[in-house]
C-alpha cells in the first residue's frame, strides 16, 4: 500500500538526533499514565507509565513515589521522572582521581548508582498472547490475561501458564480507548 511505503520512507529517514523525546517516536503507538493494581489482598494502586509499541508489546514503567505523579498526568512528565539526574563531577574531583591514577570509574559505590534501573520496564506484555476484558463492576478498570510459556522446572507440568494484571484509567472512556488500542495490537 502507498500509505505503508510512505511511512517506511519517513521512518527510515528519521535519525535519532531528530527526536525531541522517545515518546514522539513512530514506534510508539500510545503513551499514558495509568494505574496498576498492586499484588496481594490489600494491594492498592500505583501509577505506571504505559507504552504500547509497534512490535505489539505493552511496557509498564513504575513511577517513583517521590515523583508525585498520578493517573492522567502527562506522559512526558512521568518519563522525565524515570531519567536519572546527570552527575557532572567538579574539575577538582576529576583532578584528585586522575592524580591518584584511578579515573572516574573508581568512584565509591555510594556515588555511582545503577542509573538504568528506572528505564527498564517493570512489566512487559506480549499483546498477541493476551485476553483483554473490561471489568463492568469497576468503572474504569480492565484486566489483561497473558499466556506465557513456562520455563525451568515448571514446564515439566505444563507448557504454559497465565498471568493477570488489572489496570485502571482515569475514566471509563479512556479505559475503553485502552482496550480498543490493546486489542488492535493482537
Amino acid at each position: 500500500r502507498e500509505e505503508d511505503r510512505l511511512e517506511r520512507e519517513r521512518t527510515s529517514s528519521l535519525q535519532v538526533g531528530e527526536l525531541d523525546s522517545p515518546l514522539k517516536s513512530v514506534l510508539l503507538g500510545k503513551a499514558k499514565v495509568i494505574e496498576k493494581r498492586k499484588e496481594g489482598m490489600m494491594g492498592g494502586w500505583k501509577p505506571v507509565l504505559a507504552l504500547v509499541t509497534a512490535d505489539n508489546f505493552l511496557h509498564l514503567f513504575d513511577i517513583p513515589s517521590t515523583a508525585k505523579i498520578q493517573s492522567g498526568s502527562a506522559p512526558e512528565v512521568a518519563f522525565s521522572s524515570l531519567i536519572p539526574e546527570v552527575d557532572i563531577p567538579e574539575p577538582e574531583e576529576i583532578e584528585k582521581l586522575v592524580k591518584k591514577g584511578k579515573g572516574l570509574a573508581s568512584k565509591p559505590n555510594d556515588v555511582v548508582r545503577d542509573w538504568h534501573n528506572l528505564m527498564s520496564p517493570s512489566d512487559s506484555v506480549n499483546l498477541p498472547n493476551t485476553k483483554i476484558a473490561f471489568l463492568p463492576k469497576a468503572d474504569s478498570q480492565f484486566e489483561i490475561e497473558e499466556t506465557v510459556f513456562n520455563t525451568g522446572a515448571s514446564k515439566m507440568f505444563s507448557k504454559t501458564s497465565k498471568r493477570k494484571m488489572v489496570l485502571r484509567a482515569v475514566s471509563q472512556e479512556e479505559a475503553v480507548d485502552w482496550i480498543v488500542t490493546l486489542k488492535a495490537q493482537r
